[in-house]
Order: C-alpha cells, then structure tokens, then sequence
C-alpha cells in the first residue's frame, strides 16, 4: 500500500510541473504574438499610464488648464490650452512625422517586427522583470523575509516541503522503489512489523492472561486452545469413521452407534411404559393395547379397503364419529365409567344459505338424471336452489363425501324400494357415485329391467357394488287383470319381496299413490284375504298393507346383514288456497309462513306406528317431512320439459297441439333437496348420532 501511495504521489509531481511548462508556453507565444501584430510603418505615440510622475510632470500637468487628447489616427491634431502646432501634409510616399511631444510625455520608441519593444523606465519601489524566454523559466520577484522562497520545480525530481516546525517530525521523501517508513511511535504504542507480499504478519504481542494461538497451516488442521480443568477435550473428527460423543452422566443410558444395515435399537422404558413392537417395511405396525374402554379399530392394508368395528345391527362396522361428541382430554380417567352421549337428531334443523355451497357432481355429465327433474339443463335461469344447506339445530353433520361414500360401498349391494320420489333420491345417489368414480365410463354399467321396473346401476372391478330401485309404490300388488274387470289392490301379497333379499341397506318410501283422488286413482277395489272390499277407510288399507309388509321384513331380513331405512313422506307444494304452489317461487319458506299441510297426517302416523311396533327388524326413521315443507322454491315447476318455452309461448296461443303446462311441485330438481336425503343416509349409516321414531 506505501508503494502504491508513494507512485500516485510522483504522478502528481510530473503532473503539476507539465501544467507550469505549458502555462509558460502560453506566455510567451501571447508576447510574440503582440510584437508581430504592430505596423512598422506607422509610427504611434506611446503615453504609458499607471505609473507614478516623474519629477518635473506634476507642475506640467497641473498648469495646463485642459486635458491633451493623442489620436493615431489623426496625428497632427494636439491641443492644449497654451499651443496648437501644425501637422505637415500627409504623403502616401513617406511615413508621417509626429508633432513634438510635450515635455512631460516620453516618445516611445519605434516598434520593430525583430524586436521587442523596450518597456518605459519603471519607479523606484518596483522591480523590473526579467525578460520572457521560451528556453528559460522566469524567476518569480523577491519575497518578503517572513516568506521562505521555495525551490524551483522540476519534471525529474520531487519538489522539496518546507522546513517544518520544531514540534514536526520530518517525514522522509517518497519513492517509487521503496515503502515509506513511517514516523516514529510515541512510547506507549508498539511498532508494528513491515508488511510482506511474501509472509503473514505477525500478530502484536498478547497480555499475560492471553494464549498465544498455533499459526495456521494448510496443510494441517489447527489445534485448539486447551480446555479448563471442567472441560473434556473431544476426539479429534475423521472422515473414516463416526465421531464418539462424551461420556455420559450416570443417569443417563448410551444409545448404540446407528448403522445403515440395522435399525437401531430404543433406549429402555421405564416400568410404566409399554414397549412398541418394531416397525416393517413388510408388515404393518401393530398398536399398544387399548384401554377396556376403546374399541380396537382393525388393522389397515393397503390392498384392501380398512373396515370400520361392527355396530350393534348392521353390517357397517364403521367406527363411532367425533364429529358429534366433545373428545375427552388426556387428563381424565379412562377406566372411569362414561356418561350416556346425547344424539342429535340430525332431522331437526334450518336451511342456511351458502353462497359457495357447491353440488358434489354436475347433473349435465349425470347419465341418472331424467328430463323432469333437470331444471338446469332444461333452461331453469335461477340455481339458487342449489345454494341451501341443511343444518341440524344441535350438531353439524359432515357434508356427503363422494370419494369416501364410494369406498364404504365397496362390494355392497344397495336397493331403494318406492315410489318416483324414491327414485328421485336414487338418481341423487347414483350421480353423486358416478361422479367419483376413477374412468366411469369404463367402470360404470346402467341396466333397466322392465318386467320387475327394476334400474341399477353396478360397478365392476376394483368396487363391485350396486344401486339398484325398484319400482313398489304400494309394496303390495295391483292386479290390472283382475278377472272382475277392475283394478284390485291386493293388501296381503307383496311384490317380487325376493329382490329386496341379500342387500346390505334397504331403503323404503311409500305415501303418495295412496292419497291420489280420481283419475290419478290407482285402485277401484281392495283385496284382503281372499275378499274384495269396496269401500275401506284409506288409513286401515294402508295399515294393512304394512302389516304385511314388516311382517315379511321381520322373517326374512336379518338385521346383522341388512340396514334398513324407512323415508317419510316428502311434501307437496299445489295448494294455490293457501299460497302454496311451486309456480315461480325463487326462495324457500320463511319461519313465520307456516306450511299448511295438505297430505292426511293419520296416513303419517300409520306408518310411524307400524315401523315402532317392529321388533326383529330394526327400522331407522328418515324423518325428513319437516325440512321438505320449506323448500317451495326447490321444485321442477314448469322447468319440468325442456321445451317449456315453446310450450308456455304456444299455450298462450290456445294452441291445441300443446297443452298448459302444469307445474310439477311434487318432485325435486337435481342437484336439490334429494341430495340432502343422502347426506342424512351418509351420516346415519357411518356415524352413529341419529334419533328415529323408536327412540324419541
């Protein structure tokens, strides 16, 4: 860094001396530049001003009583207040004389283009300067004595400080070839050594109470400092082998060195813990025991689908949800004996609008779905139907999860059993699995029976399960081919009862058909025991028809087997009396507009009464009649076809071709209200929290 300091300094000198040089250049050639400039051969009178009078001038000036005026131009005009001379007449072949000059003017001298001009004598107290030359570097005057004169500069040498004061230290001239020393240190501090290009400095001396470190090598690893007396000193590391730790306290228990050929092995538990088996890549680990209090779940594979523990009367061994209940926190007391959760009844609650609330599958990729229950795609403008959820009063429920639902399915036989209402939620049911199912379209088979008025759908392969309906509004049969002639509706015989045999969840309906008046009217007679009957009150005939049907359900349904499902009756909206008719409603009921009801209430309680009084059969209750009254808005209507546009258009023109549309406010659009039914069976099959009629 010295040498570096030491060359830009030098720089700096030649720099400055070639600045001077040139500058002096400039002088001079400016100096022969006016010499060249004059006119040999015109003579000028020079007055040479700014200098002090001479002796003689002042009187001279003083007595004249006007100023004198010197023209070149005009040179034989001068005038003063005591002469005028004359001026001879110019001749273009000689050079004008001047007139005499006063006598305390001094005549100049001629200026001549080899010469330069001799400058007027100067006073006393000023010092004549020495001539310019271009070869020669002019002296400066002479300073006072108080100034020091400084030595002249060069380009070849560094020019000489002055002489510094006694309390200065002088320092020594710089070099290009050499590191300049500083200057000395005061007592108190210690001389560093010189800098190396070539060696590392060394470090200033340390304190007593220091240790001085080893030098750094790089070609050996340095060694640390020793350690106090309360310090052991570890290993020194390698890269062949695994560093050893310090030893351990004695309270404390050596793990074994790990290797990457065995896993290695857990320190001891203590006496209240119980020891893990170890764990394999090819089998799955198995958990500590249980508290007696705990169901052990079993075990997962990956190869199989994991199955839920066995419920008390199903064959759905899914495992008691956490959704419903508060889970018990470690500090309390396993063994100590449980109070009775309360159920929720999931049937007891409000709709609740949710903006994001999205359908779990798209009704225009449903093959399931028939023409008058999809509003959307024939045209219905408004979806905001699809927006409401259903919400239990004391408890959430889980939305239906497709993926999940089609696991749980997995090699299982479902069967719906009722009206077009039950194959409202079928439809639901089927899109919301086909819709999660990997390639459906390869997987998924759709077959119609229409002898039985049997449809299922059934996937093959990796599932295996199927969803079938079956056409029974009644249970019981309708002979049209009665030998009477009329249409018999026969209370004591069942219709094709073998199909609903083998099925793991039986799901029935029934209600609509038997209030239907005439020409809906489906019956002209009863049959009972072998006898027509004519005239029989509506709630005995339907009392009687499901005497034999839980009759039949109760001998030949094993309830370890089959779940079995009764749906309430889903309301209508057609009373226009009451305000009631689907026509173009858009929202749901409120809670103060009460839903009168249409459908015969003792019809209801028959069937209530007939599922409590079952006994070997265990019969859930879907009671969702309650949440159907709300949903006005959520009905086909006139978005039942889809050419409902031409059809209002040309009706209005008393066009015979097309008849007046007729609102369907029985059935439900899909996605809708059905879905819901789902989500309920979803959360009744596999998440044991539900009230039905039997228990309430």
């Amino acid at each position: 860094m010295e040498l570096i300091s030491t060359i830009k300094d030098t720089w700096k000198i030649f720099l400055l001396g070639g600045i001077i040089s040139c500058f002096m250049l400039l002088l001079l050639l400016h100096a022969n530049n006016e010499n060249a400039s004059l006119n040999p051969g015109h003579a000028r009178t020079s007055v040479v001003g700014n200098f002090p009078q001479l002796s003689g001038e002042s009187e001279a000036i003083t007595s004249s009583s006007s100023s004198m005026v010197a023209d070149d131009i005009n040179p034989s005009i001068f005038t003063t207040s005591t002469m005028i001379a004359k001026a001879p007449e110019p001749s273009i072949f000689s050079t004008p004389s001047p007139p005499p000059l006063p006598s305390n003017f001094v005549k100049a001298p001629e200026p001549s283009i080899f010469s330069t001009p001799s400058p007027p004598p100067l006073p006393s107290n000023f010092v004549k300067a020495p001539e310019p030359s271009i070869f020669t570097i002019s002296s400066p005057p002479p300073l006072p004595s108080n100034f020091v004169k400084a030595p002249k500069p060069s380009i070849f040498s560094t020019p000489s400080p002055p002489p510094l004061p006694s309390n200065f230290v002088k320092a020594p001239k710089p070099s290009i070839f050499t590191i300049s020393s500083p200057p000395p240190l005061p007592s108190n501090f210690v001389k560093a050594p010189e800098p190396s290009i070539f060696s590392t400095p060394s470090p200033p001396p340390l304190p007593s109470n220091f240790v001085k470190a080893p030098e750094p090598s790089i070609f050996s690893t340095p060694s640390p400092p020793p350690l106090p007396s309360n310090f052991v000193k570890a290993p020194e590391p390698s890269i062949f082998s695994t560093p050893s730790p310090p030893p351990l306290p004695s309270n404390f228990v050596k793990a074994p060195e790990p290797s990457i050929f065995s896993t290695p092995s857990p320190p001891p538990l203590p006496s209240n813990f119980v020891k893990a088996p170890e764990p394999s890549i090819f089998s799955t680990p198995s958990p500590p025991p249980l508290p007696t209090n705990f169901v052990k779940t079993p075990e997962p594979s990956i190869f199989t689908t994991s199955s839920p523990p066995p419920l008390a009367s199903n064959i759905f061994e899914a495992p008691k949800s956490t959704v419903f209940t508060t889970p018990s926190t470690p500090s309390e007391n396993l063994n100590a004996p449980k109070k009775a959760e309360k159920k929720c009844n999931i049937y007891d609650g409000r709709w609740v609008y949710k903006a994001d609330a999205e359908p779990s599958y798209c009704p225009l990729k449903c093959p399931f779905v028939e023409e008058k229950m999809s509003c959307k795609k024939n045209g219905r403008p408004d979806l905001e139907y699809e927006k409401w959820v259903w919400k239990p009063r004391d408890c959430d429920i889980p939305m239906l999860n497709g993926t999940d639902l089609v696991e749980r399915f997995r090699n299982k036989r479902i069967v719906l059993v009722g009206d077009s209402l039950n194959r409202n939620m079928w439809e639901s049911l089927c899109c919301t699995l086909y819709s999660h199912i990997p390639y459906p379209s390869l997987k998924a088979q759709i077959y119609y029976e229409n002898l039985h008025g049997r449809t299922f759908l059934k996937v093959k392969e990796d599932y295996n399960f199927t969803i079938e309906f079956i056409w029974s509004p009644f249970f019981v049969e309708l002979n049209k081919t009665h030998e009477s002639g009329k249409k018999v509706l026969v209370l004591d015989k069942l219709v094709n009862p073998e199909l609903w045999l083998n099925a793991d969840v039986l799901i029935f309906n029934s209600g609509h058909h038997w209030n239907q008046m005439p020409p809906k009217k489906a019956w002209d007679i009863f049959e009972y025991k072998g006898k027509l009957i004519e005239k029989l009150p509506l709630h005995q005939a339907l009392t009687r028809a499901l005497r034999t049907w839980s009759n039949w359900m109760e001998t030949n349904i094993d309830p370890k087997k089959t779940t079995v499902f009764f749906r309430s009756v889903s309301v209508e909206h057609i009373s226009a009396f009451y305000k009631q008719h689907c026509g173009s409603r858009t929202q749901p009921m409120r809670d103060d507009e009460p839903y009168k009801f249409i459908f015969p209430r003792n019809l209801m309680h028959v069937i209530e009464n007939v599922i409590k009084g079952m006994k070997n059969t265990q019969v859930k209750y879907m009671n969702i009649t309650k949440s159907t009254e709300y949903r006005i808005d959520a009905h086909p209507s006139i978005y039942r076809f889809n050419d409902w546009k031409i059809r209002t258009i040309n009706s209005n023109k008393n066009d015979k071709r097309y008849q007046p549309i007729t609102p369907d406010c029985g059935h439900w659009c899909l996605p809708g209200v059905p879905d819901t039914w789902n989500r309920l069976l979803y959360a009744s099959l596999f998440f044991d929290n539900y009230v039905d009629v039997s228990t309430s």
